[in-house]
């Protein structure tokens, strides 16, 4: 509902919301009398309140914090990087580009293309450094030898790529996130980009070297979005 919601939003759509568990309470019933009726339907919101600058839990920790962060954002921007937004084919897994900027978090457009470029210029020798790092921590692959049925080395190895070249493109742009729509870009050029996209926003990764050799963002997440995240807050 939400993301439906969401995409009706973003073309300028009027529409109304109606709920229920099992679709026999009054709630629900009203709802689409009134529906059926008028066209539209209107829920109450005089729950929800502003909150002006002068009440007492901006005074605290937490509101000041907030409002630093806040007024942070909407100063230097918080750029948010995504690999080819329009390759799923549909328009809930595309950013509100509006809605985005008035946040302070516009989007820059990358290619799917340039990062497959990026990712074919990380040698084999560090593509197996990182995939070596991470099995030193614990994580355990199961490989197999068929690339279609079964998980292989190379397979995780591609995927480090991928998260170098992801690493490489926060640095080069001055991005706050990044992400891929892996499914209709990228499922016939590379292999899936699950292990990139959860290791590549973990504070524990393996240390990525940019093109001189410098750690980016050491010590610290990159956060990954892609489609799913998009109409959450809607």
């Amino acid at each position: 509902m939400l993301c439906l919601a969401g995409s009706l939003t973003s073309l300028g759509k009027t529409y109304s919301r109606l709920w229920s568990e099992n679709f026999d309470d009054e709630l629900f019933i009203d709802g689409l009398k009134t529906w059926l009726r008028y066209g539209s339907l209107q829920h109450s919101v005089e729950y929800l309140h502003a909150i002006p600058a002068t009440h007492p839990v901006m005074a605290t920790e937490a509101g000041q914090l907030g409002r630093n962060v806040g007024e942070f954002i909407l100063h230097n921007k918080e750029i948010i990087g995504l690999f080819d937004t329009f390759c799923m084919g549909m328009i809930n897994g595309v950013f509100p580009q509006q809605a985005m900027v008035n946040i302070g978090m516009p989007i820059e457009s990358l290619s799917q293309s340039a990062l497959l470029v990026e990712m074919a210029k990380i040698p084999d020798a560090l593509r197996e450094e990182c995939l070596q790092w991470y099995i030193d921590q614990g994580v355990d692959f199961r490989f197999g030898q068929n690339s279609e049925t079964e998980l292989t080395r190379e397979q995780v190895k591609e995927q480090c790529a991928m998260m170098i070249a992801m690493a490489r493109f926060v640095q080069r742009f001055g991005l706050s996130a990044v992400g891929v729509q892996y499914q209709q870009g990228l499922k016939d050029s590379c292999a899936a980009s699950d292990f990139a996209e959860g290791a590549i926003g973990s504070s524990t990764r393996f240390p990525i070297p940019d093109e001189h050799g410098n750690i980016i963002c050491e010590g610290q997440p990159i956060p990954c979005i892609n489609e799913v995240d998009i109409w959450r807050g809607t």
